[in-house]
């Protein structure tokens, strides 16, 4: 009996072993495959002539796929439906949807799309190219888009050119030639025919090559792309190999977004039972008027207040009679554009209803009383630069201001201190600026006592107090930059290193900016050519054939400079915008 279970152990052991020495193990080593798939034959050949069928095929070393075919395959001169792309094993088949035209080399440019199965090795830059024709074009044009306010390269814009020089060519044809940029910015058009071009660039919202919604960006070139500027290349030259070959100057286009030439209302409300507020698609042109159709007062019974870019307009009631009524119909005069963007006077009768929502009192808690609307600000958590004001702003205008019920204290002690004003804002109905010379370093308090101020509806306030600071100079740096070269208006900005406005100036000849009280941290400066003189950056507008006011940023060595302020340095810098303002 013993002979046989140390047999059956031996047996089951020799089982366990037996499984364990089988088990199937993943071989080791050996380098990672990083060499993407490579082309080896394709129906027809590469760069054939007298192609005269429908399908193309492409066979490569090994199993591939396509990640964002749709968004990254151009077809040049393209069709008005994108070629239907099928995977085969180790080939593509290309099947285009309209016709070839006649003695005319085309391109299919794949970006990177094609990738290899198992690592997604990537195939850079693949294009295949063939002619209906006896011969293959091949001559080339290669160049920049770049964003016309950051100067940063643009992704993913279609360049294209058309040997028809009509301004309205982009609008209503698809182009003759047509490629897109890569993440540089950085756009080569291949296999092109000695001609002279328009050329034109396009984020094309709707995938029709054409320009036919205002919100998609453009870029243009003012003058005609010469056959001269052209470039014969062989077809392993990239991008920045055919830029470095250029005989003359490489072609940049800048990028931009048209304002919206469509004028029309697009909103209105009466939020407050004293608030008509009006939005328009852009800024409003002419006067707005209102007209009451269901009361007959006469008297002036409102006063506008448009916003700051001038793109919305609120009407304050005055007369309380007015106000009372909860549903408003008035008669509405304003300005529009029409189908062929001309200005023209319409009316409209618009009904405003008002009710008020009283506030949701929760079981066993007082009922919240209603808050007076007025805010401080200018103020950064507390603390004002000393040549800083303070600024009161209001939920609804000012009927009546007593500044003697305002009082001015040192926060330590009680002794009212004198001269300082509270002034209406130019720009605003409903903010007011509050002015002291202010002693670096010392705290202040605001005290505001009842009836200080009483606005439209009649509420007053209730004793308020703000506190705050003066920081001192030492904590800041001062940066003095002499601009030279200075032609016309200039904007000179100071900006943050992702771009944002700190503070700026306008120049109107050469001469010297001081920055003053300027946070310790990273800097560069930005200069706006303000040829309208109307202090902003201006777009373009393709069809009038305006390009975007030119921007400059500070460079050294053709690099764009960031400065490092430091608290209680003084800076000096000096640029030239002489050599920028031709290029």
């Amino acid at each position: 009996m013993k002979r046989i279970i140390v047999a059956v152990t031996i047996l089951l052991l020799v089982a366990l072993l037996s499984t364990h020495c089988a088990k199937v193990v993943s071989p080791s080593g050996g380098a990672k495959d990083t060499i993407p798939p490579t082309l080896i034959r394709s129906v027809p050949a590469h760069s054939a002539t007298n192609f005269s069928g429908k399908k193309i095929t492409l066979s490569f070393n090994e199993f591939v796929q396509l990640k964002d075919l749709n968004q990254k395959l151009i077809l040049s001169p393209p069709q008005k439906n994108l070629p239907v792309v099928k995977l085969k094993g180790k080939s593509l088949e290309v099947v285009f949807a309209e016709d070839l035209m006649d003695s005319t080399t085309y391109t299919l440019y794949f970006s990177d799309a094609i990738i290899d199965n198992n690592e997604g090795n990537k195939l850079g830059n693949f294009e295949f190219a063939f002619s209906t024709g006896p011969f293959i074009d091949s001559l080339t044009l290669s160049g920049t888009v770049i964003d016309a306010f950051t100067l940063e390269p643009v992704d993913g814009i279609l360049v294209m050119l058309y040997t028809n020089f009509a301004d309205t060519m982009p609008i209503k044809q698809r182009p003759m030639y047509v490629t897109k940029t890569n993440k540089e910015g950085l756009f080569k058009l291949i296999n092109l025919r000695s001609s002279d071009y328009k050329i034109f660039a396009l984020k094309d919202l709707n995938s029709n090559y054409l320009f036919d919604q205002v919100s998609e960006s453009v870029a243009f070139s003012s003058t005609r792309v010469s056959r001269s500027q052209l470039n014969w290349s062989t077809q392993n030259d990239s991008i920045v190999d055919s830029l470095h070959l250029l005989k003359h100057k490489p072609i940049e286009l800048k990028l931009f977004t048209e304002e919206s030439r469509i004028l029309k209302l697009t909103d209105y409300s009466r939020p407050l039972q004293r608030k008509l507020a009006f939005v328009f698609s852009s800024p409003a042109i002419g006067n707005v008027t209102v007209s009451l159709l269901n009361s007959e007062i006469s008297e002036p019974w409102y006063f506008s207040e448009p916003s700051t870019k001038g793109d919305s307009v609120t009407f304050w009631i005055t007369n309380n009679q007015i106000a009372a009524i909860d549903s408003l119909i008035a008669k509405v005069e304003y300005q529009i554009t029409d189908s062929l963007f001309n200005l023209v006077p319409t009316v409209d009768t618009l009904r405003f209803f008002y009710a008020e929502t009283k506030p949701v009192q929760k079981k066993g808690m007082p009922a919240e009383t209603k808050k007076f609307p007025m805010k401080m600000s200018g103020a950064r958590g507390n603390r004002i630069k000393p040549n800083q004001q303070v600024n009161l702003v209001f939920g609804v205008p000012l009927k009546e201001l007593n500044p003697k019920l305002i009082t001015l204290t040192y926060a330590k002690d009680s002794i009212n201190l004198e001269g300082f004003t509270i002034e209406k804002d130019s720009l605003s109905t409903r903010k007011y600026n509050f002015s002291y010379k202010w002693e670096a370093g010392k705290q202040y308090k605001m005290s505001i006592f009842p009836e200080a101020f009483i606005n439209l509806d009649g509420e007053k306030n209730d004793t308020t107090i703000f506190k705050f600071e003066v920081e001192v100079p030492e904590d800041f740096g001062v940066i003095n930059l002499a601009v030279k070269g200075v032609k016309q208006n200039v904007i000179v900005e100071l900006i943050t290193e992702k771009g944002k406005t700190v503070e700026q100036q306008v120049l109107t000849s050469s001469g010297t900016v001081q920055f003053s009280f300027i946070k310790p941290e990273n800097y560069s400066f930005r200069f706006i050519i303000d040829g309208n003189a109307n202090g902003k950056w201006d777009t373009g507008y393709y069809i009038e054939g305006i390009q975007p006011e030119k921007v400059i940023y500070y460079n050294e060595v053709g690099k764009r400079k960031v400065v490092t302020i430091r608290k209680n340095w003084e800076y000096d810098f000096t640029f030239d915008l002489e050599p920028y303002l031709n290029n």
